[in-house]
């Protein structure tokens, strides 16, 4: 095959794809409207969810429940006691530092320990604030690392919704896309 023959060919798929384009959008002025209401839809539908998407993300935070228990006071500072660095190596090469630290605190005379995880090489702060909201014994840390991603059920589904009602308007407009037969 020549190259003239190939750039040809190319230049009918374009035209197809074109032609495609120019049916869905340019057959009817009304489809303009349609497509403009969705993409307006898409639009306002971010400016409400996002706001939305931060409250809820805050609501199911480490740092509400810091918040929480800094209001009644339940601060406790943990002493660093030993750590050490360790690193994950994925398959294209890239490193991924670790750092394991034992903090030491005490809660009614006794010294109890709480290990930690830091996403990052280095040494970890000598002093580590845990936080409690009812009961002393069940610390929590909010400047480590945690495995987070059970959020990702509610929060998802938020940032899904504006594309859901637009589908639901396309449908509702019975605004039909055209599937170009390549």
């Amino acid at each position: 095959m020549t190259i003239h023959a190939l750039i040809a060919e190319t230049a009918g798929e374009f035209t197809e794809l074109g032609d495609t384009l120019r049916h869905m959008y340019t057959d009817d002025p009304i489809n303009w409207l349609k497509f403009a209401l969705i993409f307006a839809i898409l639009v306002v539908g971010y400016i409400i969810v996002l706001p939305v998407y931060k409250k809820v993300e805050y609501y199911i935070s480490r740092e509400r429940k810091r918040d929480i228990a800094l209001s009644r006071g339940h601060v406790l500072d943990a002493k660093l006691v030993k750590y050490r660095q360790d690193f994950d190596e994925s398959d294209t090469g890239w490193r991924d530092w670790y750092t394991h630290a034992t903090y030491e605190y005490v809660v009614d005379g006794q010294t109890k320990k709480y290990r930690a995880i830091f996403k990052h090489g280095g040494t970890p702060d000598p002093i580590l604030h845990l936080y409690w909201i009812d009961n002393p014994r069940k610390v929590f840390a909010v400047d480590d690392w945690h495995y987070e991603n059970h959020k990702a059920i509610i929060l998802i589904p938020i940032m899904l919704f504006p594309w859901v009602m637009a589908g639901l308007v396309m449908y509702l407009l019975k605004l039909h896309l055209i599937v170009a037969s390549w």
